[in-house]
């Protein structure tokens, strides 16, 4: 009822003393190598709860190398949902921006540039997250300066000047290092089946481009020394890149623009380059969304979903469908699933697609991997799906660390890009207009974007593999290795056996001898049936249009108590899943007779297999 009025409790809290604080009872939970900056005790964590409640919890606030951590005085007997941050901290790279809280109810904020400093006393923050997260501190309670103090700690250290700065180069897991994530393209080449092309080294020491790997493939017929040529041509000195095909010969490229005058003699380089007759170019610049337009689009989004309490809800509520129509967020999603679905229906009949973009880093990777994860369903599996990142994300050069303001080169602030971010909630939509196609749930993607943000692995935090590569043979601070897809290194195996759908798989038909023939166990009898195989489609036929585009509430609304939703049911409803498709498998393996052709039925490896 939202007439009841509000009511504000506390607990443990006195008024600040003259004297000096005690030594802290409360310690951070640190992992290796990470230290404290700054911290206060006596401060108060508030949320807004249904009804306009709203309560505060008081516990020591901390500041480290990594994050910004709460730990109450009064700890909570409940597991953890990350084995390396608790449910009250937050990574220092998580935080979009840092607010003062004004007046003495709270309800006016003043956004505090990062890299400022603060003189005045600060009675309170609300610090507002990449991830769509957030949290609201009061320090009336905490010592004079407290508050002072950890705010200049989060405005200095939460977007440092230099990649090197970020907590992965600070800290060892002390666990063997990894060396099996990295993409091999001979592997990937091989895998889509695609005839005439080849692994080009002309990169082995970065003398082509930087922003590449050391290998990439390339048509068959490109010679080194041509392809050299042709990367002069474009911007990056980036020549074209191979990204997927298929055996009928369809294949996808990514191009940058040029940097030179186009002419007929440019013209044929290229030409001469791709040699075939069946070549579609799609320029994604014009077609999609700017990178200026995605950096509103996302702060738009941000500010629009993270409410701090029922009043500001009930306001943005009046308008919220105009307010999210005007941010464009879905009608960018709508954009990249529909060019994507036009890049799967020319490479299906072997056309050769271009997406000719800026230095073919950003945009263009989002939609050729939105068109491999249509066409081709491995990728639709986890370990395809950290495959498919992998390969065209991190190893073709996609710029994490700018992109998501992990640091800051420059004396201006950037905002963030949420080009990454945009290709998970275009799988989400993928995993809602087909439920049983993904082997994965949504919550899924969302523990993938807070681990972009996490800066105590290698995967996310670099712009290409020549900046790794740097990093990792650095003489002062050489980098550890540590892959986000060791995912245990973060979650128990029951949280991430909860990734699993459980739609994902379920046999479709009892077994047949062939194609045309009824199954032996099913009553069909004296008669031939000609089924028809809707999985056999050449590609997930998405739908890019508005109406058919869903609001990513769970990742938008995950820090609104009064707008998220229980998920006892949904929790049960997939377990009953879970039991059903086991129950499924289970008779059909039973059932099987000598013989019998299964091809027709879905063959799903272990997880650990696909590894």
């Amino acid at each position: 009822n939202r007439n009841v009025s509000s009511f504000t409790s506390y607990i443990d809290l006195e008024p600040p003393s003259d004297t000096k604080d005690p030594v802290m009872d409360t310690l951070p939970d640190l992992l290796p190598g990470e230290m404290v900056i700054s911290q206060a005790d006596r401060v108060c964590v508030y949320s807004t709860h249904a009804g306009g409640m709203t309560s505060g919890q008081t516990g020591a606030l901390f500041v480290t190398t990594l994050k910004l951590s709460f730990k109450l005085h009064v700890e909570k007997d409940a597991p953890r949902s990350n084995k390396l941050l608790g449910d009250t901290d937050i990574t220092l790279s998580s935080i979009q921006a840092v607010y003062e809280i004004l007046g003495d109810t709270g309800e006016k904020r003043k956004k505090l540039p990062l890299g400022s400093n603060v003189s005045n006393k600060i009675d309170g923050i609300f610090v507002l997250c990449k991830n769509f997260r957030f949290l609201r501190f009061s320090f009336k309670f905490a010592g004079v300066d407290t508050g002072r103090n950890i705010t200049n700690a989060l405005l200095h250290h939460s977007r440092p000047k230099k990649n090197e700065l970020l907590f992965a180069f600070e800290h060892s897991l002390n666990e063997n290092l990894h060396n099996q994530y990295g993409t091999v393209w001979e592997d990937v080449r091989r895998e889509s089946e695609c005839p005439n092309m080849r692994v080009s080294r002309a990169n082995d020491t970065w003398q082509v481009s930087i922003s590449l790997p050391q290998q990439f493939v390339v048509p068959a017929h490109v010679t080194d020394e041509a392809l050299s040529l042709v990367s002069g041509l474009c911007l990056g000195t980036r020549p074209p890149v191979w990204v997927w095909g298929n055996k009928v010969g369809g294949a996808v490229f990514i191009q940058p623009t040029l940097n030179v005058s186009p002419s007929p003699s440019v013209d044929h380089m290229f030409e001469d380059f791709y040699r075939t007759k069946k070549r579609v170019t799609i320029d994604v610049d014009q077609s999609f969304p700017s990178h200026t337009q995605l950096e509103d689009s996302f702060i738009s989004v941000l500010e629009l979903h993270c409410m701090d309490g029922e009043k500001e809800a009930e306001e943005k509520d009046k308008s919220y469908f105009s307010s999210l129509e005007s941010t464009g967020w879905l009608t960018s999603v709508g954009s990249a699933l529909r060019l994507a679905s036009q890049v799967a229906d020319q490479m299906t009949i072997g056309k050769t697609v271009v997406l000719r973009e800026g230095e073919g880093r950003s945009s263009s990777i989002l939609i050729a991997s939105l068109a491999q994860l249509l066409v081709c369903e491995d990728f639709r599996t986890r370990a395809g799906f950290e495959g498919l990142i992998q390969s065209n994300w991190v190893s073709l050069g996609f710029q994490f660390s700018k992109s998501h303001t992990l640091s800051n080169l420059s004396s201006k602030m950037s905002n963030l890009n949420p080009t990454f971010l945009l290709f998970l909630d275009c799988v989400h939509q993928m995993s809602l207009q087909f439920p049983s196609k993904l082997e994965f749930l949504p919550q899924y993607l969302m523990d993938v974007w807070d681990t972009t943000l996490l800066p105590v692995f290698d995967t996310f935090i670099f712009d290409s593999e020549h900046d790794r590569a740097v990093a990792r043979s650095s003489p002062e601070i050489p980098l550890q290795l540590h892959s986000a897809w060791d995912w245990v290194k973060q979650f128990t195996s029951p949280q991430i056996e909860k990734w699993d759908n459980p739609l994902y798989g379920v046999p479709l038909r009892p077994p047949r001898s062939s194609s045309m023939e009824p199954s032996d166990l099913s009553m069909i009898m004296e008669r031939q049936v000609h089924p028809t195989f809707p999985e056999s489609k050449k590609f997930l036929p998405v739908s890019g249009e508005i109406i058919n585009l869903s609001v990513w509430y769970q990742l938008f609304h995950r820090s609104v108590p009064f707008l998220s939703t229980t998920n006892t049911w949904t929790e049960k409803l997939t377990d009953l899943r879970r039991e059903a498709k086991a129950s499924v498998t289970t008779m059909m393996n039973t059932t099987k007779r000598p013989g019998v052709n299964h091809k027709n039925n879905h063959n799903i490896p272990h997880p650990q297999e696909t590894r």
